[in-house]
């Protein structure tokens, strides 16, 4: 009996021993998968530090460095209320342009369409639409320059666009007037429909116009602290 008790006692302690062995064994390579993962990341970071003083050491570099100080340059002037302002000038100076591009495309439609010989030979002589032509190709250039240099300078300045009534319309209005410009080849083949669908979308890249000054001049008071 005493002898199975011994036994009994022997077995025990081998459990306890083969239990403590897998623990110290679970424990050890928790420690050892750490360890590697502390070693992983030291070694991404160093080589991640080495790739950055090799880049900076090459003309790739030096181009980063130059963007980095361009950019800078270019925060602190848009910061400027000069610059600022270039934009909403611009942009109300293109107002009173497409309105007056509007009128030489309508006296041109008049033209055309007139059975009064009368005025018909009044607006001749004005050549409402070689005039129109001339300037409506201005007005697409001269307000995708200042919508994108106006998205470009809130970016610079802010970090960030703020998507709304203003932005909705000046890109609105950018593509518009791409549109009525790919119309013109079927326009100059007299094809009623292009030269219908021009003059609506004249009308309401128009509209956008209007409601483009009107909640830009709300952007503009609270740059210059009126609201």
């Amino acid at each position: 009996m005493d002898a199975f008790v011994a036994s009994s006692k022997l077995c025990i302690g081998q459990q306890k021993q083969v239990k403590l062995c897998r623990s110290s064994s679970i424990r050890m390579s928790v420690r050892d998968e750490q360890s590697s993962e502390r070693l992983m990341s030291e070694l991404t970071r160093l080589h991640t530090g080495l790739a950055t003083m090799a880049i900076m050491g090459t003309p790739f570099g030096a181009l980063a460095g130059e963007a980095a100080a361009d950019e800078s340059v270019l925060k602190t002037l848009f910061k400027t209320k000069v610059l600022a302002l270039a934009h909403p000038l611009a942009m109300w100076g293109a107002v009173g342009y497409a309105g007056y591009v509007f009128y030489l495309g309508s006296q041109a439609r008049t033209l055309r369409t007139t059975a009064d010989q009368e005025v018909k030979k009044d607006l001749a002589k004005k050549k409402p639409g070689q005039k129109h032509f001339v300037l409506s190709a201005w007005l697409l250039a001269a307000t995708t320059f200042f919508t994108f240099e106006g998205m470009a300078n809130t970016y610079t300045r802010t970090g960030k666009l703020f998507p709304g009534p203003h932005l909705y319309a000046g890109l609105g209005i950018v593509s518009i007037l791409a549109f009525m410009t790919a119309l013109v080849p079927a326009m100059q083949k007299n094809q009623l429909w292009a030269r219908n669908t021009h003059f609506t979308l004249a009308v309401g890249a128009l509209g956008l116009f209007g409601w483009q000054a009107k909640t830009g001049m709300d952007i503009v008071g609270k740059l210059l602290g009126f609201k």
